[in-house]
């Protein structure tokens, strides 16, 4: 088994190669993927870059799951929760990303902030619930 801290990252990743199974890891991110994130069009958009991030990160730390493993919580839910954590953040860090590139790609500063303001307030709107109608309305600051 080797051992080595990560310390950029501040978590220890600890590799254990002998009892790591490729073919239960895939199935285990595929499951994962299906139950969690097939909705997501993005998320449809970048299936294959999902799994393989949980299977990277399921050997990354395929010692640790192992050691915590007990009676109560097996090996495979050590590994679905690694592997929903690994989809979860690559997809937030993607999202990100390309809200960046959006911005970032548009040579007019004044119409990159035009276009930042715009979205903005469309997500400042909100549904408020009245007396049992819904109305729209906009949240003034």
């Amino acid at each position: 088994m080797q051992r080595f801290n990560n310390v950029l990252a501040g978590c220890s990743i600890i590799i254990d190669p002998e009892n790591f199974d490729p073919a239960v890891s895939y199935s285990t991110a595929k499951g994962v993927y299906f139950k969690n994130f097939s909705w997501s069009s993005v998320a449809k958009s970048i299936k294959d870059d999902l799994i393989q991030e949980a299977v990277t990160r399921m050997y990354e730390l395929s010692g640790k799951v192992r050691e915590g493993a007990n009676e109560k919580y097996r090996i495979g839910y050590g590994y679905f929760w690694v592997a929903h954590n690994a989809m979860l953040s690559y997809l937030k860090s993607w999202k990100r990303h390309m809200k960046g590139r959006l911005l970032g790609d548009i040579e007019d500063q004044e119409m990159a902030a035009r276009i930042y303001h715009l979205r903005k307030n469309i997500l400042d709107k909100s549904v408020s619930v009245d007396n049992g109608r819904d109305e729209n309305v906009v949240r003034e600051k």
